[in-house]
């Protein structure tokens, strides 16, 4: 009987053990993610982790905070590191720029004084070609630009690619965030962030503008690449109001018409990314560039072309932004992407390899890993962005939710062929004139000085439903700068109190820092204007519209861009 007791103890212990094994093996992984090799010959050092916890170790704090000026240290003193390392090493600031994008090797026949291995000469020599290979097949992801640039592995641009712009930038900021954190020696690293919307925190951090500091470039907007240099307040009125259209989204992205552009991915991606990518970068004239080994061809700073974005060190600090507004968003709006929303076709997949602190390759091989991986971070940040948790509160004003059924009704159009010059006024006709409602009895006229114009009431409203403007514009080559967007309802401001105007008539911006093809094409941005409409409506003292402009202002004045505008169209979508 003793002998059956003790028998059946271990036999119950063992079952308990077998049970428990699981638990214990995910708790383990829960804290340092794994390798999961994709196949069972997968090389230890090529395997690829999958992370299974959102527990927050690290907090990414403002530039403005103690914690925050310290990160910026513990930055610079990495950057000293990366800047030393060779362009063959990962943990090199050619290498983690290059994964952004990087000119392509045929711009550098015989030399590349910052990276040798990688010219047209090296590329042609046998005794190199598959080192330089190996380096074309790690370098140039970014969902911005398609992979005409460079020979296989590299696949033509597909409208999966903007799809992924935030998940993409989410993984490639953590890992070299884990970089950082290993060279410095700081173990509480975390990219710190840049709140450039904020008006009293447009001051660019004085650890960028510091010549000895490896954080520095000059290539950079002269105005803001100085001790106290600030963001201009007519630039921060202008993305304040961007980040908050698109805060007021209520889906991720489109799949289905990757072209739409009133989801949150692509109102964030135009602006602020965009339109900060290239503010920050400005024109910078013939100024030598190490990455194309000269001058940059459009004269671009580092930060306002995608080729050479990830070598400007505050690359890292504006993205780390980009990202919290995406938080800040998820946070509010409780919306997820979904693995329906990130398709991943073959010739996609291969821009999700990112490499670790220690060397070691990682590759996501599904929309499901991307999801698991950007939804269980290891970080937070210190505070959400309250705008997020404002606006969303507020009656949603988006294209979502009138793609099953709704009445459209083309209010304005114009098809034109005019270039984008400095400033550029288009008048759009009406397809039938806009008339104010009659104000109830008793209300007083809008203007003593026009007794006989109609008694407007200054809330009387326009048609319901929402005001959508299409802009189609056409380009020869791949077009660089951005232009801020107006429109001009009753004609009655100049052209300077318009643009001053940013709450009633500013719509947004039409940036070409995503803009793809080096051989050209057209874009189309879509501009929700309902307020500014109704803004402008109220304010009528004629009681009848027969057309609208639209003045195009471009941020870049010396930037000579061959861009036409094709075609401009209102419709009311009810």
């Amino acid at each position: 009987m003793k002998k059956f007791l003790i028998a059946l103890m271990l036999a119950i212990f063992t079952t308990i053990g077998t049970l428990l094994l699981p638990s214990i093996a995910y708790a383990q992984s829960s804290q340092v993610p794994q390798p999961t090799p994709s196949t069972p010959s997968t090389p230890l050092n090529k395997r690829y982790p999958k992370p299974k916890t959102s527990k927050a170790v690290y907090t990414r704090y403002s530039i403005n905070t103690p914690e925050g000026q310290k990160a910026l240290k513990s930055l610079e003193a990495a950057f000293k590191i990366l800047r030393d390392n060779g362009c063959e090493d990962p943990s090199s600031w050619y290498y983690q720029g290059a994964i952004h994008w990087v000119p392509n090797f045929s711009n550098f026949q015989n030399q590349n004084t910052v990276c040798q291995k990688y010219t047209q000469a090296a590329f042609d020599d046998p005794q190199q070609k598959a080192e330089v290979e190996k380096l074309i097949a790690a370098w140039q992801h970014c969902t911005h630009f398609g992979g005409e640039e460079n020979p296989p592995p590299h696949s033509p641009l597909t409208a999966e690619y903007d799809l992924h712009f935030l998940p993409w930038h989410r993984l490639y900021i953590g890992y070299l965030e884990k970089i950082v954190r290993k060279l410095s020696g700081d173990q509480n690293f975390a990219i710190p962030y840049w709140e450039y919307t904020n008006p009293n925190q447009t001051t660019i951090a004085t650890d960028f503008v510091t010549p000895s500091s490896s954080l520095y470039t000059n290539l950079r907007r002269s105005s803001l690449n100085r001790v106290d240099g600030k963001v201009d307040s007519i630039q921060q009125q202008r993305i304040e109001k961007d980040k908050k259209t698109a805060y007021k989204s209520t889906t991720f992205n489109n799949a289905a018409d990757p072209n739409n552009s009133n989801d949150f991915t692509n109102l964030i991606d135009r602006s602020p990314h965009g339109a900060m990518h290239v503010y920050i970068g400005g024109d910078v004239g013939q100024a030598y560039n190490p990455v194309w080994q000269g001058a940059s061809p459009s004269n671009s700073g580092l930060m306002r072309d995608v080729f050479t974005a990830g070598f400007d060190p505050i690359f890292w600090v504006h993205h780390s932004t980009i990202d919290r507004y995406w938080e800040s968003w998820t946070q509010a709006t409780k919306i997820k992407a979904t693995p329906q929303d990130l398709p991943l076709p073959q010739e996609l997949a291969p821009l999700y390899t990112f490499v670790d602190e220690n060397g070691n390759l990682v590759k996501f091989n599904s929309p499901q890993e991307i999801i698991d991986a950007v939804y269980n971070v290891d970080y937070k940040y210190d505070k959400l962005d309250p705008d997020s948790q404002t606006l969303f509160k507020q009656p949603l004003r988006t294209i979502t939710g009138i793609r099953t059924s709704p009445t459209v009704t083309v209010v304005g159009a114009k098809k034109n062929g005019d270039s984008l010059n400095e400033l550029t006024k288009i008048t759009v006709p009406l397809t039938k004139s806009l008339e104010a409602t009659p104000a109830l009895p008793g209300a007083s006229l809008r203007s003593e000085s026009e007794p006989n114009q109609p008694n407007i009431s200054a809330k009387a409203p326009l048609a319901g439903g929402q005001y959508v403007l299409d802009v189609t514009v056409s380009f020869s080559k791949r077009p660089i700068g951005n232009y801020s967007v107006y429109l001009n309802l009753p004609h009655a401001k100049t052209v300077t109190e318009i643009i001053g105007d940013i709450d009633n008539y500013y719509i947004g911006a039409a940036n070409f820092f995503d803009a793809h093809s080096t051989d050209g094409g057209t874009k189309t941005f879509a501009f929700d204007v309902t307020n500014e409409l109704n803004a402008q409506w109220s304010e009528l003292k004629k009681g009848t519209v027969e057309d609208f402009d639209v003045y195009f202002i471009s941020d870049n004045p010396s930037q000579t861009n061959d861009i036409k505008v094709e075609s401009l169209t209102l419709r009311n979508i009810a």
